[in-house]
């Protein structure tokens, strides 16, 4: 299934979970589509889908969490 991705030049596309990993790692986009809602990776997200007090930097997956998904 595909996911959509936003690039750092502000253009968008649909890519796989794998190349999702790879472009995550090597901070080529800004954002992605997860369940519905839009994860940004560079800035500061207020919440954490629980407490909207509570701040993260980032919401990058460990590899047991996408390989417990596949």
């Amino acid at each position: 299934m595909g996911i959509l991705v936003c690039y750092d030049e502000f253009t968008y596309d649909v890519v796989s979970d794998y190349h999702l990993e790879f472009l995550i790692k090597s901070k080529c986009i800004t954002g992605y589509v997860e369940d519905g809602n839009w994860v940004r990776l560079e800035e500061d997200v207020e919440g954490n889908g629980m407490d909207p007090r509570v701040r993260r930097t980032s919401t990058l997956r460990t590899e047991k969490e996408i390989d417990w998904e596949i």
